[in-house]
């Protein structure tokens, strides 16, 4: 586990945990939440700056079970896109049969809009630990 910050949150977890922060009283909060907000613009570039690398924990789970070699040869086309300067598009689409996946379900593999990574399960775990580490502090008191 990673050491706690300054909030009381792991390092790493303040993304997945925010719905239980925001349920939760906690002493830091006005600080912390005092001008937050969106930066789409910034969000954009620093997706540009990443380029189709940034997605590449999806592709290599998603496509692994369709191209030869698995998620170590996607590895390895994330690598020789960043170090080529290719289309990692492209190069996936030359590996993955486009009987197996369409042009459409490719092109929304590279879409970051609608992809959480692994949130959910972060989510899901902090949410599990904090009921049950509620549970035994009320059974204790």
């Amino acid at each position: 586990m990673n050491a706690p910050t300054a909030a009381g949150m792991p390092n790493g977890a303040h993304c997945a945990n925010w719905p239980a922060w925001e349920q939760e009283p906690h002493p830091t909060r006005p600080f912390l939440a005092n001008g937050l907000g969106v930066n789409l613009p910034a969000i954009g570039r620093n997706l540009a700056l990443g380029g189709d690398a940034v997605l590449s924990e999806r592709l290599a789970s998603a496509l692994a079970p369709l191209v030869d070699g698995g998620k170590t040869a996607i590895q390895k086309l994330v690598r020789r896109g960043l170090d080529e300067e290719l289309s990692l598009h492209e190069l996936l689409r030359s590996q993955v049969p486009a009987d197996r996946l369409g042009d459409a379900e490719l092109a929304e593999l590279f879409d970051p809009a609608g992809y959480l990574g692994a949130a959910d399960r972060f989510t899901t775990t902090v949410l599990a630990d904090y009921s049950a580490r509620k549970e035994q502090w009320q059974s204790q008191n």
